[in-house]
């Protein structure tokens, strides 16, 4: 399988690198046998929100559907919400013209040199401009919930973490987001994390959509890669007697070990089988809170 896995006696966990990784393993990966699995049935196409080939073609073409429930639903959010987020600001130098005078340089007039050539930069001394991307920030969301959840469990969670990556993007933060898929059966945590976006990245509307705010990220796209787990980890979770994927956990630090350095001080996102967006809400409000006052934070 694509990306990379690492395993303990307690956890399994498997990384890909990017998202474009992630759907080319669902698309053209090979299951290790076959059977009859649970992100194929078409039944549950509503349960689901899509069956796996439309989920797949949204994550081409892309998902304006979502994207436009997204924007209704932030014209409904408090203006305030985000207020805690300042823009990011530094010293910037200024650009401006050197004073004529002194000896003329006929090298630089034989060269051809633009008057651009003979401005300089001055910082300022009385403060500075908005600059994007001179702080990090990573970001992780967990996307499972309970079978018995219904999409709003999926979309509230995910739309404010999308708004929330946005409004910080815009506010000159470069962010980083993994989608985390924890789970545990007879003693083993499984955890898949998706690179959803890099630092430095622009912002990604459809591809951040699709995997922060869709139902069928969790019950299509990631059954997927379950199904594609090695044989032990799946008897683990009960999938081969039972048909399990493992029950839900909340992410937090710890609960789940990050295989690789985090130390940016990260946004955990979890919200596990809440679907109230009322509550969801003010989990935002206390989570923005915090994060402008320390240096982990978890929802």
């Amino acid at each position: 399988m694509k990306g990379q896995h690492y395993s303990t006696p307690s956890q399994y966990t498997h990384i890909f690198h990017s998202w474009s990784e992630f759907v080319d393993q669902v698309e053209h990966g090979e299951r290790t046998e076959p059977r009859s699995y649970l992100s194929l049935y078409s039944e549950y196409d509503d349960w689901a929100g899509a069956s796996l080939q439309q989920a797949l073609r949204y994550c081409h073409d892309g998902w304006p559907v979502g994207i436009a429930k997204i924007r209704e639903l932030q014209r409904t959010l408090p203006p305030d919400l985000f207020d805690c987020v300042m823009p990011v600001t530094e010293y910037k130098p200024e650009l401006r013209h050197q004073i004529a005078g002194g000896v003329i340089d006929v090298a630089a007039h034989l060269s051809g040199a633009t008057p651009e050539t003979f401005i300089a930069e001055q910082v300022p001394i009385d403060g500075g401009d908005t600059k994007r991307g001179n702080k990090v920030q990573s970001i992780y969301c967990n996307i499972r919930n309970n079978s018995d959840m219904d999409e709003n469990a999926f979309f509230y969670r995910g739309a404010y973490t999308y708004l929330m990556i946005e409004h910080m993007e815009q506010c000159g933060y470069s962010t980083e987001v993994y989608t985390v898929s924890p789970c545990e059966g007879s003693g083993m945590r499984c955890v898949t994390y998706i690179k959803v976006k890099e630092f430095g990245e622009l912002f990604d509307t459809n591809k951040l959509a699709i995997a922060l705010c869709s139902s069928y990220m969790c019950r299509r796209l990631g059954l997927v890669i379950e199904e594609m787990y090695p044989t032990e980890e799946r008897k683990q979770l009960g999938f081969e007697n039972y048909g399990c994927y493992g029950i839900p956990i909340m992410l937090s630090h710890s609960t789940v070990t990050l295989p690789f350095d985090s130390n940016l001080n990260p946004i955990w996102i979890s919200s596990l089988n809440q679907d109230d967006p009322t509550r969801m809400l003010a989990e935002f409000r206390r989570l923005l809170r915090e994060w402008a006052t320390t240096d982990v934070i978890q929802a």
